[in-house]
C-alpha cells in the first residue's frame, strides 16, 4: 500500500483511556492483571513517501494505560516525510508485571530515507 502526499501523518494511531488527570486508577486498579492488555501493529510492504509525518502512535495517559505493545515493520520504505518517517510512542508497563511483559519494536528490511526535520 502507499501512502503519498498526505498533509499530515500518513498513518496516525491514536489509543485512549479511561484514566486522566481528574480521573487517577487506584492503586488497586493499578495492580490488577486484568488490566493487562497486548496490541499488536503490523506493517508490511508500505510505501510511506513526502507525507507530513509517516507513522505516529500517541497514547494520553500513556503512564496509566498498562498495556504492552508489539510493532512488527517488515519491507517498508519511508522517504521523504517532513517530520520523520516512524515515531512511537511506548507506555509505562507496571512494575509488578514487567518480567511478563515487555514492549517490542521489531523493524525488519525497511528503508527510512531523506526526513526532514523541522525545529
Amino acid at each position: 500500500m502507499t501512502f503519498d502526499s498526505n498533509r499530515y501523518e500518513a498513518l496516525y494511531v491514536p489509543s485512549f483511556s479511561k484514566f486522566n488527570v481528574l480521573y487517577l486508577p487506584t492503586y488497586e486498579e493499578l495492580q490488577t492483571a486484568l488490566r493487562i492488555s497486548e496490541i499488536t501493529y503490523e506493517l508490511e510492504s508500505n510505501y510511506f513517501v513526502s507525507n507530513g509525518l509517516g507513522v505516529v502512535s500517541e497514547y494520553t495517559t500513556v503512564e496509566f494505560s498498562n498495556n504492552v505493545w508489539i510493532w512488527r515493520v517488515d519491507g517498508n520504505r519511508f522517504e521523504r516525510n517532513l517530520g520523520g518517517g516512524f515515531e512511537i510512542d511506548l507506555p509505562r508497563v507496571n512494575l509488578m508485571f514487567t518480567d511478563l511483559y515487555n514492549h517490542s519494536v521489531n523493524i525488519n528490511s525497511s528503508i527510512f530515507e531523506v526526513h526532514f526535520h523541522s525545529l
